[in-house]
């Protein structure tokens, strides 16, 4: 028996968009709204706030530089390295961006 994939009308906030619930989870908490607050994530988001922030800004600037050094640095043997390491830097970045849609626009 196949299971059906839920409507995008179903798929929590939480779900869709990871940046885009946690400002409204602020946005309630600052206006007194406890009763609406999704408590279940808001303790499971924060008992993981350690260090990914850090991790997801350290990406970005690996990236960047082994972009420079790929683009400026003429030692042929090291650009299988610097290729590799791109590539993973750049598919991390694309599963924060899913989890997070609207870092995009920062």
């Amino acid at each position: 028996m196949t299971q059906a994939l839920p409507k995008p009308s179903q798929v929590s906030l939480y779900d869709r968009d990871l940046n885009l619930w946690l400002e409204t989870a602020i946005a309630q908490s600052k206006a007194g709204n406890f009763h609406n607050l999704d408590v279940e994530n808001l303790v499971e988001e924060s008992e993981g706030l350690t260090g990914r922030d850090k991790r997801g800004k350290n990406r970005f600037i690996v990236l960047l530089e082994h972009l420079l050094k790929r683009l400026y640095v003429d030692m042929a043997q090291k650009f299988n390295g610097w290729q590799r390491t791109i590539w993973e830097q750049h598919t991390q970045i694309e599963v924060l961006l899913e989890q997070s849609p609207s870092l995009k626009t920062l």
